[in-house]
């Protein structure tokens, strides 16, 4: 969401933005053939200039805003690696909209720096989340405001806390918790 559109994801290949600027929420855009297996993640920097769409094979795919045309357009595209037979799930971008955040399902999370100008963009960092997370789902993953934290919530009710600046986990919150849920406490809302 940003503040004057919404973008929706569904299983279907079509991403729509929504204009919230009236009262009607009209469609103003619908990105046809955004991914072909359809579409399960999408998220927005806090800028509102950048977004990431993840589909379910595994492909993200990344979106900037155009400067006149004020609709979405392809900026590039991040293969899954079907070889590994692991997928990208989770994804959430940080507030400049440079560094996409990503879960897969072995429970593991991937930093790419997505201003890059290299084709594929540039992984930059792979999380691990130790025993306890390896090979669960990561449901969830967030950035805090400042960029300082990245947090992941997996399948297993257990959520890592990852230091961005020395790329150690510094917290590993295990249990019955409710991985979205822990988030709001972690980072509070935006």
């Amino acid at each position: 969401m940003t503040p004057k559109s919404l973008l929706t994801a569904s299983g279907a290949s079509v991403l729509k933005v929504f204009d919230t600027t009236n009262q009607s929420f009209s469609e103003s855009q619908a990105i046809v053939d955004a991914h072909r297996s359809g579409c399960h993640h999408i998220c927005t920097s806090a800028d509102s200039k950048v977004a990431a769409s993840a589909a379910f094979d595994g492909e993200i795919k990344i979106w900037h805003m155009g400067e006149t045309s004020g609709q979405w357009v392809l900026h590039t595209t991040i293969e899954n690696d079907a070889a590994k037979g692991v997928s990208m799930w989770a994804i959430a971008l940080n507030a400049a909209g440079q560094y996409l955040v990503a879960t897969t399902t072995d429970g593991k999370v991937a930093v790419w720096d997505v201003v890059t100008k290299d084709t594929p963009p540039k992984m930059i960092r792979y999380y691990e989340t130790g025993s306890a997370g390896n090979g669960t789902l990561g449901m969830a993953v967030d950035l805090s405001k400042d960029g300082l934290w990245t947090a992941s919530g997996h399948q297993n009710g257990t959520v890592y806390v990852f230091n961005n600046q020395t790329t150690r986990l510094v917290y590993s919150l295990t249990g019955k918790y409710c991985p979205i849920c822990l988030f709001f406490l972690i980072f509070g809302s935006y």
